[in-house]
């Protein structure tokens, strides 16, 4: 329930060619759900997605936000990842971007993980990081428990970036750090 004389005004990024007229879940170029949001600045902003990768916008505005415009950067169908759980930035270089890749939804449907990417370059290009270490593998739940059958361990759900050593850099994924 919206309280009375709050509005909501969408500003993307929007979804494009979801591509399931059939009623399946067939994945297109999305979106998907917004996971995570960083700003390096005043007008330029990420959001990442759980199907839709990575998405820029340099005219970020909460002036004229129908005047947003939102760029794909994980266009490359054959990308490694286009499911993306976090992304942080260097809070010492806003051109140095982290994103953690993955998505836990348990049960109702992950999309795994492959690791870290970072970009230097504000996004133009991508290394990867702990792809050995976040490898596709399914857990047999949080420890303990029997729930959550399905829900991946490499899913990286929060980064941050040390503002004092940007070379620390912690991940959390689904059941450590």
């Amino acid at each position: 329930v919206v309280p009375p004389g709050v509005t909501w005004t969408e500003i993307g990024p929007r979804p494009l060619d979801n591509n399931a007229a059939s009623g399946g879940y067939k994945y297109g170029i999305v979106t998907g759900r917004i996971n995570s949001v960083a700003f390096a600045s005043s007008t330029v902003a990420y959001a990442v997605g759980s199907v839709g990768g990575v998405w820029k916008t340099t005219n970020f505005s909460t002036s004229s936000p129908a005047n947003i415009t939102w760029t794909q950067l994980w266009d490359d169908p054959n990308f490694a990842a286009q499911s993306v759980g976090v992304i942080a930035i260097d809070p010492n270089n806003a051109n140095t971007v982290y994103v953690g890749t993955g998505d836990s939804q348990p049960v109702a449907g992950d999309a795994f993980g492959n690791g870290i990417y970072k970009s230097s370059d504000a996004g133009a290009n991508w290394t990867q990081y702990g792809g050995n270490l976040f490898s596709h593998y399914l857990s047999t739940g949080a420890p303990g428990t029997s729930c959550c059958a399905l829900a991946p361990d490499e899913n990286i759900k929060s980064l941050v970036v040390n503002p004092n050593n940007s070379n620390i850099v912690i991940a959390g994924a689904s059941y450590g750090l």
